[in-house]
Order: C-alpha cells, then structure tokens, then sequence
C-alpha cells in the first residue's frame, strides 16, 4: 500500500486511536449464537442476538476491553469454540480499565 492509502485510513477514523496497553470499547460480531451466560468469559462484554437470512444467527458483543492482550484472549476464545468473526470494530477510547 502507498502513502495516500495510508491516509485514506487514516482520514476514515472517527476516533482516537487505542493504544496497546489501555482500554478501549469495541464490538465483536459473529456468525451463531453465543449464549449470554459467557459474558463473564467475554470480560463482561453486553450480549446481543440479531436474526439474519436464513434463520442463522449473528451475536454482538459490545464492551470495554481492558487491552490489546485481553482483546486477542477473547478473540482466541471465540476461535476456539468455532465461532466465525465477522467483524472487529473499535468504538472509543477509554480511561477506565
């Protein structure tokens, strides 16, 4: 990738950037049901069901993720117990851990 795509992300970044070691807001989405029960697994992420074509479910998870490490702890999880990542997006920067 050239420097102007670079920017281009850049530019695109409604927010704050995190950094490795603080805590940030993020949402998980992915394909199938992941049981509310497991938020406590999850770092205390909130749970949310949404139907999709087909009768499939997508769950998102939406909470403060206390670092890049916890994050890659609860990504790893969800791999482990096959469920498909859609999507990983960051919604703040926070000071709270």
């Amino acid at each position: 990738m050239d420097s102007s795509g670079s920017e281009n992300i850049i530019n695109n970044i409604k927010h704050p950037i995190p950094q490795f070691q603080k805590p940030a807001v993020y949402e998980i989405v992915v394909n199938g049901k992941l049981d509310k029960k497991w938020a406590s697994r999850m770092g205390g992420m909130s749970i949310e069901y949404f139907p999709q074509i087909g009768g499939h479910e997508i769950t998102t998870l939406t909470g403060n993720i206390s670092d890049q490490s916890a994050l890659a702890g609860i990504l790893n999880t969800l791999y482990e117990n096959h469920f498909v990542i859609v999507s990983v997006n960051i919604k703040g920067v926070t000071d709270s851990e």
